[in-house]
C-alpha cells in the first residue's frame, strides 16, 4: 500500500471508509481525517517537499512548549 492511499489509517474499519466515501460524494470534500483533527487537508501542501525539513524536528511548536510549561500530575 502506498503512503498516499487516503484509506491507509482506516483499512480495518470498513464502516468508516464507507462513510468517508459517501461524505466525499455528497460534499466534494472531506474534513480532516488526521488522527488529531488539527489541520484540514486543504491547508496541507499535498505531496510537495518542505523547504527545510529539519525545522519540523528542531524548532519546537507551541504544543510542545505548552506541554513543557505545564506542571506534571503524578
Amino acid at each position: 500500500m502506498s503512503l498516499t492511499n487516503p484509506d491507509r489509517l482506516f483499512l480495518s474499519n470498513r464502516a468508516f471508509v464507507t462513510w468517508r466515501e459517501l461524505s466525499m460524494k455528497a460534499s466534494g470534500t472531506f474534513p480532516s481525517s488526521a488522527r488529531t483533527a488539527i489541520a484540514s487537508h486543504a491547508g496541507l501542501p499535498g505531496n510537495k517537499r518542505f523547504p527545510n525539513p529539519a525545522e519540523l524536528l528542531v524548532v519546537p511548536d507551541h504544543y510542545l512548549l505548552r506541554m513543557l510549561g505545564k506542571p506534571r500530575c503524578h
